[in-house]
């Protein structure tokens, strides 16, 4: 028989409650499969509170959800405000009304575009998302990137734009 003490084992949290396994009959199968079930149960929470790993840089279609600190409005699918960042320094997308490109470069988390040259539609809806989009990229010195989101910051700190790794719609993709 496998011996124990500092019974009983605390195993997760709920709410503020903590959820404890109840010490063991002396039962050798029993000792041996609470054994188990904590080992297993400190595995899952260990597992849980590890962070995804940073989605990459170039190849992903980042989408804007945030820029000058207001949530991007919903906008037509084709005309979406995104990055692409590719391979060899460059970089295209829309701004949420024209098309953008232009080179960058990356120097470990600080960051320059430009620059960049954009198409000159008229577009109808204009909701100042074009002029925050290139702004935020005028203005950028550092980029970051935790999980499936990328922030931009300017040289103060101050957070700029918010994109989020995605997929681009299918009107784009035609």
């Amino acid at each position: 028989m496998l011996p124990f003490s500092g019974w009983p084992i605390p195993v997760g949290i709920r709410g503020q409650e903590v959820i404890m396994l109840p010490r063991p009959s002396s039962h050798p199968v029993r000792v041996v499969i609470v054994g188990l079930l904590t080992f297993l149960a400190s595995m899952a929470m260990a597992q849980s509170k590890k962070e995804a790993p940073p989605t990459p840089l170039e190849g992903t279609y980042w989408k804007a959800i945030e820029l000058a600190g207001k949530p991007t409005p919903v906008q037509d699918p084709q005309r979406e405000a995104h990055l692409q960042f590719e391979a060899g320094g460059r970089v295209s997308g829309s701004d949420g009304c024209n098309r953008i490109s232009g080179p960058y470069q990356l120097n470990g988390e600080h960051v320059t575009f430009g620059p960049i040259a954009a198409t000159r539609m008229a577009c109808a809806d204009s909701t100042g998302i074009e002029t925050a989009f290139l702004v935020a990229l005028e203005k950028a010195d550092r980029l970051h990137i935790s999980g499936s989101s990328l922030e931009l910051f300017d040289a103060k700190g101050t957070r700029l734009a918010v994109f989020a790794a995605g997929k681009p719609s299918m009107a784009l993709k035609q």
